[in-house]
């Protein structure tokens, strides 16, 4: 990758972590003290306790239109963690990982950029596109 979409990619990834650093708190959960949540209880893209086993769930990326044409998308609300992506233009789309919940439906799912193999290859068992830009 060069040094132009490195650059892309990681302004990318900051500007989704402040986001999510802005969005509204969550209830905290908090477990029992006489029942220590097991590492692997856990799932991981959210900390939320999970069954056993639940780290070693197959990770989904998939891409989803952002226009508000489109609006409501389907399955955003079931992801586990959403990253919004600068793709040209100013146009954006998310970048959807899903491991606790697996949704019926979600989309509309939208081709690949290069900056998605560096959102989504750290963790990504499965990458959900409707095709790729090219090279």
């Amino acid at each position: 990758m060069n040094f132009k979409a490195r650059k892309f990619a990681v302004i990318a990834i900051a500007t989704s972590l402040v986001l999510v650093g802005c969005s509204k708190a969550q209830d905290e959960v908090v477990a029992p003290q006489d029942q220590p949540i097991a590492a692997g209880n856990v799932w991981p893209l959210t900390q939320l306790p999970g069954p056993e086993g639940a780290a070693n769930q197959p990770v989904i990326v998939m891409k989803i239109e952002n226009d508000p044409s489109v609006r409501p998308q389907s399955g955003l609300a079931e992801a586990d963690l959403v990253v919004e992506e600068l793709v040209e233009g100013g146009i954006t789309r998310f970048a959807t990982f899903f491991q606790s919940n697996i949704p019926e439906e979600a989309g509309p799912v939208r081709s690949a950029r290069h900056v998605d193999a560096s959102i989504a290859s750290p963790v990504a068992d499965y990458f959900v596109a409707s095709g790729a830009a090219g090279v």
